[in-house]
């Protein structure tokens, strides 16, 4: 994921779409490496999502911004600032042993920040807050400027919710940013062919409740009917087996060539 650049999002997208292609129309090979595609960049693409969907409480990047605005306030000048995020920070081993020092120095603090982001454990959270220090740097160099900001958000759900929310530092979105963002990595939820989205409930760097966003952008643009999100009971990243992959596939698949649209909610026919 460190290599994640959001300027081949148009690029991801296109590869999907022709992805989709080929699994109508091309070889054995080539529609067994669509499948492939069509996981990661369905990964991909709902990160983007989260980056650019200027929705209080549920994105990716900006509220991965609000988390570390409270792991500063818990934990001063840890990291560094925030804003500009140094360039030349790595979210690497030594980075990630840091935080989990300091996270199990202060164990209330650390399950408060686990309440705010909503998903995860003590274990995942120092690799959460890392690599959500890489992406928050990265996207504004690329922005040139801030485009998320904690300003208007309250937090909730942690142990001192007053204290936090009287003491966290509060940034501000650069217009210009945050303009960029909206130009170039909204989604219009003009959804004309069938997706189906597979997630891990417990998927602690991705929030599963992103993608939800995206059904609603494809509800809004009357689309609602081309996408389905399915997931499976599992903690971790993109920690789907082959059968839970083969049997999305075969899903979708049904879906294209015989109009038999899946059904929304567990992943059916499989059983850990």
């Amino acid at each position: 994921m460190n290599e994640l650049l959001l300027a081949a999002a148009g690029l991801i997208v296109l590869a999907v779409a022709v992805g989709l292609a080929r699994i109508l129309r091309g070889s054995d090979v080539e529609r067994l490496m669509a499948v492939q595609l069509l996981g990661t960049g369905g990964i991909a693409a709902l990160l983007l999502i989260a980056y650019a969907t200027d929705v209080p409480g549920v994105e990716d990047v900006a509220l991965g911004l609000a988390l570390l605005a409270a792991f500063d306030f818990y934990f001063p000048g840890l990291l560094g600032p925030l804003y500009p995020v140094p360039a030349d920070y790595a979210p690497n081993a030594a980075a990630v042993a840091r935080i989990a020092a300091a996270l199990r120095a202060k164990p209330d603090a650390a399950n408060s920040l686990l309440r705010i982001w909503g998903v995860g454990n003590l274990q995942t959270l120092p690799d959460i807050l890392a690599f959500d220090y890489f992406e928050v740097g990265e996207l504004q160099r690329r922005t040139r400027g801030n485009p998320f900001g904690n300003a208007d958000l309250v937090y909730t759900g942690g142990r001192d919710d007053f204290a936090l929310n009287t003491g966290v530092h509060r940034y501000t979105a650069d217009a210009g940013a945050a303009a960029y963002l909206a130009k170039w990595y909204t989604p219009s939820g003009n959804l004309t062919r069938p997706l189906l989205a597979l997630h891990d409930v417990g998927d602690p760097l991705v929030p599963a409740s992103g993608a939800f966003e995206y059904a609603l952008a494809v509800q809004r643009s009357g689309h609602a009917a081309n996408f389905v999100q399915q997931f499976v009971a599992r903690e971790g990243h993109c920690v789907f087996t082959p059968q839970e992959i083969g049997r999305a596939f075969d899903e979708l698949v049904a879906w294209v060539h015989d109009g038999k649209r899946p059904i929304s909610g567990a992943l059916p026919g499989l059983k850990d």
